[in-house]
């Protein structure tokens, strides 16, 4: 299915954008608690800019720059922070379901450099599931309708939970 062709009136077009810009200005919520958390922690963060909102057929490319950097030594690292604020989970025994989504596919796709880790936050924001870039190879793609937009399905990828480190978050 192609993505594009889903969204068929001008109007949808306008309403699925203004949601998808509001849905990436909320995400950081989640992105200044992790980049706290790291810092109480003693790890230097590097928040990027924030990109300007986007028009409808920017809106894939443009996503944004990454959400946080750190070093790991004299390397430079990306971390993708989401939070889950419909899942409820302090580590795997808990964790609803049998798999875990990463991301949609193209933020991984078009990713320069491709993250690290991808942090994903649970509702409370005292756990998290951590799912290092490097297993990339194990994930795989589903197409999903995202029901945050109107007639609207796209790729996503997906990781087996033995892809997954917990930890639960003291703050």
């Amino acid at each position: 299915m192609e993505i594009d062709k889903q969204v068929n009136t001008p109007e949808q077009k306008e309403a699925n954008n203004k949601a998808f810009n509001a849905h990436l200005r909320d995400s950081r919520a989640a992105v200044n608690f992790y980049a706290q958390y790291l810092t109480r922690l003693g790890c230097q963060i590097e928040i990027p800019e924030e990109r300007p909102e986007a028009t409808y057929e920017q809106r894939i490319e443009a996503a944004d720059n990454g959400d946080l950097f750190t070093q790991i030594g004299d390397k430079r690292i990306r971390l993708e922070v989401k939070q889950r604020r419909n899942i409820e989970f302090s580590g795997r025994a808990d964790y609803p379901y049998q798999s875990i989504m990463v991301c949609a596919a193209h933020s991984f796709e078009y990713a320069d450099p491709k993250p690290y880790v991808y942090v994903i936050l649970n509702r409370s924001l005292t756990a998290a599931a951590y799912i290092l870039g490097d297993t990339s190879p194990e994930w795989w793609v589903e197409e999903r309708k995202d029901k945050r937009y109107h007639n609207y399905a796209q790729r996503f990828f997906f990781a087996n939970l033995d892809c997954v480190k917990w930890k639960r978050l003291v703050t």
